[in-house]
């Protein structure tokens, strides 16, 4: 074989390496594609899933009305007013739902501008339960101006717990957004309570500030701060209007005869 034949042999062998290798390299390049596109579309599939499993663990319309209370309270986002409770024990700072109880916050911040709840003392202290006052006939001298016991009252003074600001209002409770049942609304109602449906309201739990009653719709001025334990047989039929959120050594420091010295009304958020 000559020279010439010789190259345009070698010529034909590196011709034909080089379209192999051009085919090899395309054939991983088509190959790399696939395997990017199937990777997409699982990732693609794994985050849907992941969306779906996070929803599963949100309220819906078949899980029990108390979930649905505390969901409905976790991500309440109203206004509040703060203010600050000065006693005979030191303060109380409180946050009040300004709109998921708007008359009632409106009455206790002009009683408060007022001076109404000055001098007023805490007339009914159960341990591991609540803090009461609110009540105008408590101010003075226990024995001289009133007593708090009606029972042991020789000189027909006034009794703590009976006074108020000489009106009365109405309760703000939706109940439903505190989870309670068809039942048990049905027999609150059939008791004479009235339910709104616009409002979100809040359960009576430690450290809730709520308004003390004789029943539905007798609101006026005396309130308690829940100290201890939460009170769910109370959800439905007090009216929570705020909460403490600092001084809950100072609330449960509280006994009979503990005096409001005045209540100052912050700068509203």
């Amino acid at each position: 074989m000559g020279r010439k034949e010789k190259l345009k042999l070698q010529r034909r062998e590196e011709r034909k390496e080089n379209e192999i290798v051009q085919e090899e390299k395309g054939r991983r390049t088509k190959i790399s594609a696939v395997i990017l596109l199937l990777l997409g579309v699982a990732a693609y599939q794994v985050n849907i899933a992941l969306t779906k499993g996070g929803n599963t663990s949100q309220p819906t319309n078949q899980d029990n009305g108390q979930v649905k209370g505390e969901a409905a309270e976790a991500v309440n986002d109203s206004r509040i007013q703060e203010i600050v409770m000065e006693t005979s024990k030191g303060n109380i700072k409180l946050a009040l739902y300004v709109d998921d109880t708007p008359k009632t916050v409106e009455n206790f911040l002009k009683l408060s501008r007022e001076g109404f709840y000055d001098g007023i003392r805490f007339h009914r202290v159960i341990s591991d339960f609540m803090i009461q006052g609110g009540d105008p006939v408590t101010k003075g001298i226990q024995g001289t101006d009133f007593v708090y016991d009606g029972d042991a009252n020789p000189g027909l003074l006034p009794v703590a717990g009976t006074g108020g600001p000489g009106y009365a209002f109405e309760d703000e409770i939706n109940p439903r957004s505190l989870g309670l049942s068809d039942s048990i609304i049905s027999s609150y109602e059939n008791a004479g309570y009235v339910y709104r449906d616009d409002l979100t309201s809040h359960k009576v739990t430690v450290g809730a500030l709520a308004m003390a009653n004789s029943g539905p719709d007798t609101n006026g001025s005396q309130f308690f701060i829940v100290t201890q334990e939460d009170q769910p047989h109370l959800d439905g039929k007090h009216t929570v209007f705020g909460k403490v959120t600092e001084g809950m050594d100072v609330v449960r420091s509280i006994q009979q005869g503990d005096e409001i010295t005045r209540i100052d009304v912050l700068e509203q958020k």
